[in-house]
């Protein structure tokens, strides 16, 4: 495959010829005579001026398409400047990979695919670094993988991993580079640093245990995991261990799993500086010897700790209450400096049982969006790839601060407009029902530059489940690839926003946000104009639907916006 940022070996152009040219390039992408040589080739048509012009496609020698996009220039050194949409193909056809560049960075989505043509991942860039939703699938298009960046790091150091089931896991990954997180200790006997995406530990005497350790809160309802790298540098004659600690309250209150130059373990935890041990120094064949790294992991499921060396169980103890919120590794005795270059703590979601008879836990839901009512009996508009799939939704308002969760229901669904209805299934809502919609519904064409704002559940995992608001113009009347149905707006829109309303200055509802169309480039979103939802409507309303009533015109802004957010909906289905 060629990847994303090809060097290539320019050649003149034959004669100095211009115009339309087949080139040949090898099975690395270097340019080629010789096409008996060839795994490629390309046809570009060239300016006058040996510029690049137009859609340029690379082919393999089989006469199958490899890559598609427009190249604005190749330098002296032949890195090519790649704008808008490029896609590669596998030899079999199937899309293989899809992005999106502006002046040569990457920028919106990226999408990732098999050779079965399955959805294999995305990714959000921006300014050619990671900056929003990372996500890997399963091959039935559940999510595997899921992630979330800001400029290029992940926010809050923590991914999410699901299982086959669509239950999630949290991963935090720690890649040492920021000392600040780390709670590490120093004197003249002892000494704790991170240097070169590595944790060291070292002691001169070996009278004193020195420590590191970062915040990390486990849910002990639930399982988690910790494991760590450790890998010894120096070491000096007579007894010395280290190893894994968590539940860390201070360094007298702590639960710790250690292992020993001569291949001992021994687990156990201090309670007030006093030391319990819960196993005592036990031999294992599965610990290396000398300066080989071993794997340290300790898990917790159920009530028991499972203890394993280098992928192997070595034993078992009850599970203790944890003293603190603290996970990190120790130095517990002897003269030597060790390093520690992973350190991976993993929290399984907890079961709560019927806790929650209003809507489930929070792990139960994998996809979230935003919707609007459309009728006071509980329908709902939003897009149709929020729910698309959903085993389960549930649908969230916020009416004077507090927080209201109903079941509801499919009614309609029309994938190729990505649009849908659902409607609320719940007895509960007859109390929480409104009177009247406050807005209106319009389909009135609106000029370029008009102004509308949205509202919506954005990112709840980063921003949380208060709703948003921003606005911005109209900037175009057709959407992608000049589609009639479609606006192009300013109104910064995220993942999480798809579904959600757009209202006119006035306060009536013109569109939903969609956050799923291609990605967001930088100050390009879209919306689907109220005049399909209504012709979806007209098709699929129980009776004639008739669009509510605006009362909202003569109002400020900010008393629309605080009138409209109890009938704007967070949706979350289990997928």
């Amino acid at each position: 495959m060629k990847h994303l940022a090809v060097i290539l070996i320019l050649l003149p152009l034959s004669l100095g010829l211009y115009g339309q040219t087949i080139e040949y390039f090898t099975a690395d992408w270097k340019k080629t005579k010789n096409k008996d040589k060839a795994s490629y080739y390309r046809s570009i048509t060239y300016t006058s001026d040996g510029k690049p012009s137009g859609v340029v496609t690379d082919y393999y020698m089989s006469g199958q398409i490899q890559w598609k996009g427009v190249i604005l220039s190749i330098d002296n050194k032949g890195t090519e400047m790649r704008n808008g949409w490029c896609t590669w193909f596998y030899p079999n056809g199937q899309f293989q990979q899809q992005s999106f560049y502006l002046r040569g960075k990457l920028d919106s989505t990226t999408y990732y695919w098999n050779e079965q043509g399955d959805l294999t991942g995305e990714e959000d860039y921006q300014n050619n670094v990671l900056h929003g939703a990372w996500i890997r699938y399963f091959p039935n298009k559940k999510p595997r993988l899921v992630a979330a960046y800001e400029h290029g790091r992940m926010s809050g150091d923590v991914y999410l991993e699901y299982d086959e089931n669509g239950i999630p896991a949290a991963i935090y990954p720690e890649f040492f580079n920021d000392i600040s997180k780390w709670t590490l200790f120093n004197n003249a006997d002892y000494n704790a640093t991170i240097k070169e995406e590595k944790l060291l530990l070292s002691t001169k005497t070996g009278f004193y245990r020195t420590f590191g350790y970062k915040h990390i809160p486990l849910n002990t309802a639930g399982n988690f995991s910790i494991e760590t790298v450790v890998t010894i540098d120096k070491s000096s004659t007579g007894f010395k261990s280290h190893g894994l600690i968590w539940g860390v309250k201070d360094v007298n209150n702590y639960d710790y799993f250690i292992i020993s130059e001569d291949g001992n373990f021994q687990t156990g935890y201090l309670q007030k500086g006093i030391e319990i041990k819960t196993i005592s120094w036990k031999n294992t064949a599965a610990i290396k010897r000398g300066k080989s790294p071993n794997q340290l992991k300790v898990l917790k499921t159920g009530n028991e700790y499972i203890f394993a060396i280098n992928g192997q169980a070595v034993a078992t103890a009850a599970f203790q209450p944890l003293m603190g919120s603290y996970a990190g590794v120790t130095l517990a005795s002897g003269v030597e400096t060790i390093s520690f270059d992973r350190f991976i703590v993993q929290q399984e979601a907890a079961s709560t049982g019927d806790d929650n008879p209003q809507g489930g836990t929070s792990a139960e839901w994998n996809v979230s969006g935003s919707g609007i009512l459309i009728d006071k009996n509980g329908f709902i508009a939003t897009n149709e790839h929020v729910i698309a799939g959903a085993k389960k939704i549930e649908v969230e308002f916020t009416r004077d601060n507090k927080k209201y969760t109903f079941a509801a229901e499919v009614v309609k669904a029309d994938a190729d407009q990505d649009l849908a209805i659902l409607k609320i299934n719940d007895p509960r809502y007859e109390k929480f029902k409104p009177a009247a919609l406050p807005y209106g519904i319009s389909n009135k064409l609106l000029d370029i530059g008009s102004s509308v704002f949205a509202l919506g559940y954005p990112e709840i995992m980063k921003l949380g489940t208060n709703i948003k608001f921003t606005d911005g113009k109209i900037s175009a009347q057709t959407g992608t690839l000049d589609n009639p149905f479609w606006y192009q707006i300013t109104v910064p829109i995220q993942h999480g926003n798809s579904g959600g309303p757009l209202f006119d200055n006035d306060g009536n509802l013109v569109g939903l946000t969609n956050a799923g169309f291609f990605g967001n480039m930088q100050n390009v979103a879209y919306a689907i104009k109220s005049e399909l939802l209504l012709k979806l409507l007209a098709g699929s309303f129980p009776g004639k639907y008739i669009p509510p009533a605006n009362t909202l015109k003569d109002k400020p802004l900010t008393e629309k916006i605080k009138v409209l957010k109890p009938y704007v909906s967070l949706i979350k289905a289990k997928i």
